[in-house]
């Protein structure tokens, strides 16, 4: 699935050769329709939606659990609320409590209250949610 981007140029910009007007009324207001890049449709392609994880890493030879439970997914990863302060780049393995399913990912983002977390899945999957995208 692509998306497009309704984005909005300033007066001195140039208009990309990739953005073509939907129709006259387009033409002149500012905005432009461009496709979306990489990054923008991985956010476009999240569904909100509560899966229970349970998050285990290492932590020095003692292995750590926490449980989890996600506010959004997409094919790519996760954002969640996890009952540990992770710090960024720690490695974890989420176990999907419904189907035993497990898949490494990375913390790639933390809120300053350090519950709410950024998961990006090493080998993205989409089907380890549970979910139609």
């Amino acid at each position: 699935m692509s998306y497009e981007i309704l984005r909005r140029r300033r007066p001195s910009q140039p208009k990309p050769a990739s953005a073509v007007p939907r129709s006259a009324k387009d033409a002149g207001s500012g905005f432009s329709v461009e496709p979306a890049t990489d990054e923008e449709s991985a956010y476009l392609n999240r569904i909100f939606s509560k899966v229970k994880l349970l998050v285990e890493w290492d932590e020095g030879s003692a292995p750590q659990y926490a449980n989890a439970v996600t506010v959004d997914v997409s094919h790519s990863g996760c954002m969640a609320v996890v009952g540990a302060a992770l710090p960024l780049h720690r490695r974890v393995r989420l176990v999907h409590s419904e189907t035993g399913r497990k898949a490494e990912a990375e913390v790639v983002w933390r809120d300053h209250e350090a519950w709410d977390v950024g998961l990006e899945l090493v080998k993205p999957d989409p089907s380890f949610w549970g979910l139609k995208f």
